[in-house]
């Protein structure tokens, strides 16, 4: 719900930045039709495909092809209409079939995203940070609280939870990758708004 709620924010701010305010209405408009269409008309019309990967217990590259050129499309629209590429896609990604649809979407891509894409996109938003626009002793304050935080909570294991060496390592574990996927979208739009303009390179530096 957050993530939702930080992109339909964000889709705001980007069609504002437009300029004139009736392209920004505009822009406005037809995001929220095209959200519309995506969840009351596609979303019951791919429910058969949802119940096909159910049967076969697997999905086939063609409908895997079909899904990737329905995000594109969707990511194509709201990027012609001035919103961002992204809005898109993450509309049309929330009408998918749950279950194993979801799971084979996740199974076949996720080598390429998150062995390939995730990595690269991390090093892109590291190449935009400018460590030296971080000049303050307060904003150094605050980094170090941070950094302190994380360092006492791998020190104590994570919690005080009793238990073997082995279950708290992982339960750390867990908690950092958590932490790290719960920014992952903050650091996207955080991209968005600075390649847009709207944010500057100091905040981006700063949030970073």
């Amino acid at each position: 719900m957050d993530d939702a709620a930080a992109w339909c924010v964000l889709a705001v701010l980007l069609a504002s930045s437009r300029g004139a305010p009736m392209i920004a209405v505009a822009a406005i408009g037809e995001a929220s039709l095209y959200t519309l269409v995506v969840l009351l008309a596609l979303r019951p019309a791919l429910r058969p495909l949802g119940r096909q990967v159910e049967q076969r217990g697997a999905m086939s590259h063609q409908m895997l092809g079909f899904v990737l050129t329905l995000a594109m499309l969707g990511s194509w629209f709201t990027d012609w209409i001035g919103i961002y590429a992204v809005f898109g896609a993450f509309v049309l990604g929330t009408a998918m079939p749950c279950g194993r649809f979801a799971d084979e979407v996740q199974r076949l891509l996720a080598p390429l995203t998150v062995g390939l894409l995730l990595p690269l996109f991390f090093v892109y938003s590291g190449l935009n940070t400018r460590i030296g626009l971080v000049n303050t002793w307060s904003l150094a304050g605050v980094a170090a609280i941070i950094l302190l935080a994380a360092c006492v909570a791998r020190r104590c294991r994570a919690g005080w939870r009793r238990g073997s060496a082995a279950s708290q390592g992982q339960q750390a574990m867990a908690i950092g990758a958590l932490m790290n996927a719960r920014g992952l979208i903050e650091l996207i739009i955080l991209n968005i708004g600075y390649e847009r303009g709207i944010i500057t390179r100091r905040p981006f530096s700063r949030s970073w």
